[in-house]
This record gives C-alpha cells, sequence and structure tokens, in this order.
C-alpha cells in the first residue's frame, strides 16, 4: 500500500504535466486569415464628340468608378477595369473625378485640371462637356455575333472576324500597312486577341448605331 501511495502522486504529476503541455501546443495554433479581393465596380462609357468645323468625330472611352477613379481609354481590359495595371502603362489617363451638380471635375495624374459640364437623362450621364455624347457601355447586346470582314473609315484598318474565333487584322503601324492573325474572344465590352507569337491585345468593343467602334475607330460590318 505504501508503494501505491507514492506513485500515485508521480502518475498524476506526469499527467498534469502532459496536459500543460498539449494545451500550450493548441494555443500556438492559429488560423489562417482570408483576404477578399475587392473588385472595382463603376460606369463605363463611350464618349463621341463631332467637331462642326471639319466634321472629324472623336471617340473616347471613360471608366467612372464608384470610388472617384478616372480612366481614359483603358488598355487593360474593362468590366472590371485593373486600375492598378492602368496606372502603369496608361498613368497620363488616369485620375480622380468629382461631379458637383451639373458639371465633373477631373484632377489627372499629370496635375492637369479639367471642369466640363453634364447633362442627364434618365439619372445617367448622357452628354459631357458641349456635345461631347455619352452612352453607357454594358456590353454588346444579348445574341450578337461578331463575324464577317469590318473596315475602318477613319483609320485605314481592316479586320476579318471568322465563326471559328480566327481573326485576320490589318493595320497601318509606324506608316506601314502591318497583317497580323490569331484567334478572338469577345467578353462584355472586351475583345481579347491572342496573336499567333502567344502575345495579348486587350480592346475595347462596341456598337454605335449600325457602326462596330473599336477602341476608338469606327468599322463598317461588310
Amino acid at each position: 500500500m505504501r508503494i501505491k501511495s507514492v506513485l500515485l502522486p508521480a502518475v498524476l504529476l506526469i499527467s498534469l504535466f502532459a496536459c500543460s503541455q498539449t494545451g500550450s501546443k493548441a494555443k500556438k495554433t492559429t488560423t489562417k486569415k482570408t483576404t477578399t479581393v475587392q473588385v472595382p465596380t463603376g460606369r463605363l462609357y463611350l464618349r463621341s464628340i463631332m467637331y462642326i468645323a471639319t466634321g472629324k468625330v472623336d471617340l473616347g472611352w471613360y471608366y467612372l468608378g464608384d470610388d472617384g477613379t478616372l480612366v481614359k481609354n483603358p488598355k487593360n481590359g474593362v468590366q472590371p477595369v485593373n486600375v492598378k495595371a492602368e496606372k502603369l502603362n496608361n498613368n497620363s489617363n488616369t485620375g480622380t473625378y468629382k461631379i458637383v451638380g451639373n458639371r465633373i471635375e477631373i484632377k489627372w495624374t499629370t496635375g492637369d485640371v479639367s471642369v466640363m459640364p453634364l447633362k442627364f437623362k434618365d439619372g445617367d450621364i448622357s452628354e459631357m462637356d458641349l456635345m461631347g455624347i455619352m452612352i453607357r457601355q454594358k456590353g454588346l447586346p444579348k445574341g450578337f455575333v461578331l463575324s464577317g470582314a469590318c473596315k475602318g473609315f477613319n483609320n485605314g484598318g481592316a479586320y476579318i472576324f471568322e465563326k471559328d474565333g480566327i481573326f485576320i487584322r490589318s493595320l497601318y503601324e509606324d506608316g506601314q500597312q502591318v497583317e497580323k492573325q490569331g484567334t478572338f474572344l469577345v467578353k462584355g465590352n472586351n475583345l481579347i486577341l491572342t496573336f499567333t507569337d502567344g502575345t495579348k491585345e486587350h480592346c475595347l468593343i462596341a456598337l454605335l448605331d449600325e457602326d462596330l467602334i473599336i477602341n476608338n475607330s469606327y468599322y463598317t460590318v461588310q
């Protein structure tokens, strides 16, 4: 009986020590925190303005972020706009904006400031500056299929889009007509071109009346 009385406290001591070690390990175990990536939200517009003196029509794309970020003519895709990428390779076309009453104040990253009047229709911007017609873009019409030959009438370029996703493009580059080909994908207002050498180009695409708009040029569908 005496032996048992000596061993029992020792066993209890070992058990308590083991429990305290297990408890300390459990306290050190932490769960990894997951961070939620927020997708920027905003409105995309195609702006067209005609100069009466020359009859020339200029096209421009404007992304107005809900956080006050502005990007003109995005180069890295839209819906969503990659603001971080735009600041790397399109920085002069980025900035911030503020709408005060019937005008918009834009502060460009270059330091320039633009203040232009606005007109609204059905709660959305319909005009920015004199005769600068703003058309909200939410992708191409449902059921639209990009195929056939498209000829540019303000840049001398041309596209041929095949139904199997193949394209051929002819554009002036550095004063020379350059032809390239590859595959294409349309997603929202994005026209993603993958050339045969593996390089990619993000273009902006829209319909304006019966004309196809690619980036800042008009194309008639043949």
